[in-house]
């Protein structure tokens, strides 16, 4: 009897067993790759995989992303908003770290096996700041973590906002270049494409935008770029009332940005505290809930049947 009583705990643990193995064996992998150097490594990883660039998500239902099948060149294409020309963050989307790897497959989030435990629990975390009013059709999102792509297939979904990102082509250095390419490429297979559909022919609520920057970057944004961003007035003047600055931590608290201890400042952080400084309501916290960097969140069942409510 105590045997059987053991075995229906360890089948009703399961899941959540498999997940923490999942994890370990994950920062694992994620250690083994950052330790290959060899600057011919993304190219071997895309070879190797070519033939899993597209692999389909665990249940049409479920999940319904796909990983794609683009060229770099092509994802430059599909990550570039309509009416680029004639928004005020024009001269801040710059794509062109894409230029320099145009005929590249990559393979996506799927393929590389670093969705679920990863891009899902992002996906969770900013749902959750829909649900909380934090985030909606009035603010501008500023995002410096490492899974904007994913952020801003988020706001697609939820307000039709486009996505203005600085991926500017000397942003990696040579020593991290690897995994970073193969981190961002991935993204953008994944997330490029259905981000573009959602946002359809237009944009429906032209306030709600997302500006992003890899916070993984070995180069800061140029002070050009940074000069180009828009004042308090010209944001309102577009219908934006807040901005919210997520960061690649655990969740504390959502505090006014210049109540936020940073380790450096960035480009963005300094325009984020001008705006600050000037009226607009900005406001920062974490929203990284992956269960081996925050354990209080510990793992959950992910579902896509409703991720945008």
């Amino acid at each position: 009897m105590q045997i059987d009583k053991i075995g229906k705990q360890l089948l009703t643990a399961a899941p959540e067993l498999e997940q923490a193995v999942g994890a370990k064996l994950l920062r694992s992998a994620e250690a083994l790759i950052g330790s290959l150097k060899g600057p011919d490594y993304p190219e071997k990883l895309i070879s190797s995989s070519a033939a899993n660039s597209a692999i389909p998500a665990v249940s049409a239902i479920d999940r319904p992303l796909v990983d794609g099948t683009f060229s770099v060149s092509q994802l430059k294409v599909l990550g570039t908003p309509q009416g680029l020309t004639n928004s005020p963050f024009a001269r801040f989307h710059d794509l062109s770290l894409f230029e320099r790897h145009g005929d590249r497959v990559p393979v996506g989030r799927y393929g590389q096996k670093n969705f679920v435990g990863n891009e899902d629990y992002f996906l969770e975390a900013i749902n959750r700041r829909f649900l909380s009013g934090e985030i909606d059709a009035s603010t501008l999102v500023v995002d410096e973590t490492g899974h904007g792509m994913t952020i801003g297939y988020a706001m697609a979904q939820r307000f039709r906002a486009p996505t203005y990102a600085n991926l500017h082509s000397d942003i990696f250095s040579r020593g991290h270049e690897t995994v970073n390419l193969s981190r961002v490429f991935g993204q953008a297979q994944t997330f490029f494409e259905p981000t573009k559909r959602a946002l359809g022919n237009g944009v429906e609520h032209p306030a709600a935008a997302l500006l992003s920057h890899d916070g993984h970057a070995s180069v800061d944004i140029s002070k050009e770029a940074i000069q180009s961003l828009p004042s308090v007035e010209t944001l309102k003047a577009i219908g934006i009332k807040k901005v919210f600055y997520p960061m690649e931590r655990t969740p504390t608290e959502t505090l006014p940005i210049d109540k936020v201890s940073f380790k450096n400042m960035t480009g963005l952080r300094h325009w984020l505290k001008s705006l600050r400084d000037s009226g607009m309501d900005v406001k920062a916290d974490g929203i990284d809930i992956r269960p081996h960097l925050s354990p209080r969140y510990g793992p959950f069942v992910f579902k896509f049947d409703s991720p945008l409510r």
